[in-house]
């Protein structure tokens, strides 16, 4: 970054070049001190009057003053003539800058007030331009910390609903045309995309999160806790291009929806879902299966069945399936361990593990691994003992016709989570392995060992304690190794002669196993 007169110069540079020969150009940054002795009115003018002067690609001097000096742009905004019917890129610009978080934060209580007032009375094209921005803000003044957002949406809770409503009433508004953009079964993914960047789903995220805080907050928003019907039956009525943008959001965040928008979430979401298999219906379950969080054991249960249905059926996206798939897996690993009464089978599990895709056998494999590693280290031994071991043997899809090297690997990290009971994890896991590459030997000990926090924030033990471990229990961590490499690897792991080493320097009985032996002379080749 190269300083120039007015303005921060970008220079293009290597690092800018994106796979496939994209070229990212950031716009140099305007000069703010151009409009310095503008006011009012004439600031308005001066501002736009700039923007649509600008050459494509120059500086943006107006943005750079409106970043600059937000309060002085809301000043002469509301000072216009025509202040709420027009201007609408201006006020677009400044909303966005408003919800900054550094703005938010630092704004007093009558600043904000201010610009709440100003978007309740956004009219015409000023409210159709900045309808995105408007709601953005209006979501940092509802979501955040309690003692951030309370005091101010406790003051200003009757303006905050009016605001709501008046911004749905852009948002929601009815076209009297068919939704837009078909949404195939397997597209959760782009679906969200949409909703999230659009006023209608942000709109009901802001819904849901009001009404959470009045829940939570009862006392203090007692007013907002009585406009919950009003709210919801906005929803309720949404129809055309907001509908599947309304309705994603809402399947988002089913578990709270359900409780504070029932009737809204069985319209919109659950009704769809459990009662039809179109595609609208299965890109609404695809979604809720990627972005959906913890359902409640009512929920679960409505559920249940529907995910059993579309985990055997693969017509969702590969990470939808591999999302219910691990779902199904840790809510009956939950009722093996006893901890929930709800859940499938092991007959039942077995037969959504034997028909879903390899995918969705790698979820479950991932779901076991988390499952244990959510249990203290002293308390894993007893949880495979008692619920790994009897998942494997009673719920695991045994067909060869099923393994592969890309689940193999997912499966042969389990054991090192296991502490005491690794041999044992070992014995159970090695029959269900096909051979895969391993490039280095120690990724399949990641969990060996006492754990340490890395910088990214991730637990391994250090290289030398899981070699230590591995060293303990060298005749099963030869096993492991032996049926992950296969007895014709294609790779061999670079630091498989090293890895060796350490453990004969642990255990010296290892390297008169014949296993040990084949495994050196692999290092040979």
């Amino acid at each position: 970054m190269t300083k120039g007169a007015g303005h921060d110069k970008t220079e293009l540079t290597v690092d800018d070049l994106l796979a496939g020969g994209v070229h990212v150009r950031s716009v140099p940054e305007g000069d703010a001190s151009k409009f310095a002795n503008c006011e009012s009115v004439d600031l308005v003018v001066a501002l736009e009057t700039a923007g649509d002067e600008r050459d494509f690609g120059g500086s943006d001097h107006a943005a750079a003053f409106v970043r600059r000096e937000p309060e002085r742009t809301l000043e002469a905004l509301l000072a216009a003539p025509d202040a709420f019917a027009a201007h609408g890129d201006l006020w677009r610009q400044l909303l966005w800058r408003l919800a900054e978080a550094d703005w938010i934060e630092r704004a007093p209580v009558e600043q904000k007030q201010r610009v709440l007032d100003a978007i309740g009375r956004l009219d015409g094209e000023a409210l159709e331009t900045t309808i995105s921005s408007a709601v953005r803000w209006l979501e940092k003044c509802v979501v955040g910390r309690d003692e951030a957002v309370l005091p101010f949406l406790s003051a200003q809770q009757d303006a905050i609903i009016e605001v709501w409503h008046h911004l749905a009433s852009r948002a929601f508004l009815s076209t009297a045309q068919p939704p837009e953009n078909h949404f195939g079964a397997n597209q959760g993914e782009r679906l969200m995309q949409r909703a999230y960047n659009s006023a209608a789903g942000e709109l009901t995220f802001v819904g849901l999160a009001l009404l959470d805080k009045a829940r939570r907050a009862p006392e203090q928003l007692n007013a907002s806790a009585q406009q919950a019907e009003r709210i919801e039956t906005a929803i309720c009525e949404v129809t055309d291009r907001g509908r599947p943008d309304v309705a994603a959001r809402l399947a988002e965040w089913a578990h709270i929806a359900a409780v504070l928008m029932p009737r809204a979430t069985e319209h919109l979401v659950l009704g769809p879902i459990t009662e039809s298999e179109s595609d609208a219906a299965l890109c609404l379950l695809d979604l809720h299966a990627q972005y959906g969080r913890g359902l409640t054991s009512e929920l679960y249960g409505r559920l249940e069945p529907i995910m059993v249905r579309e985990s055997k059926r693969n017509r969702l996206s590969n990470k939808g399936v591999a999302h219910l798939v691990g779902r199904l897996t840790w809510r009956a690993l939950d009722r093996l361990s006893g901890t929930q009464a709800t859940g499938l089978s092991p007959p039942e599990l077995r037969s959504v593990l034997q028909r879903t895709s390899d995918e969705g056998r790698r979820a479950a494999a991932d779901t076991v691994r988390d499952w244990l590693k959510g249990k203290p280290l002293e308390e894993r031994a007893d949880a495979w003992v008692n619920t790994g071991r009897i998942f494997f043997a009673q719920c695991w899809a045994f067909d060869v016709a099923l393994r592969s090297p890309e689940l193999s690997q997912h499966l042969a990290r389990i054991p090192a989570l296991l502490g005491p009971a690794f041999r044992d994890g070992v014995t159970t896991i090695v029959p269900l392995l096909v051979p895969f590459e391993v490039w280095d030997v120690d990724t399949l000990f990641l969990y060996f060992g006492s754990r340490q926090q890395t910088d990214e924030g991730q637990e391994f033990a250090s290289t030398s304690l899981r070699r230590k471990a591995a060293g303990a229990a060298w005749s099963a961590a030869v096993d492991l190794l032996d049926a992950a490499l296969g007895p014709h690897p294609k790779v061999v792991p670079y630091d498989l002669a090293e890895w060796l080493t350490d453990l004969r320097s642990y255990s010296h009985e290892a390297q008169e196993d014949p296993r040990f032996k084949r495994l050196l002379r692999l290092t040979q080749r």
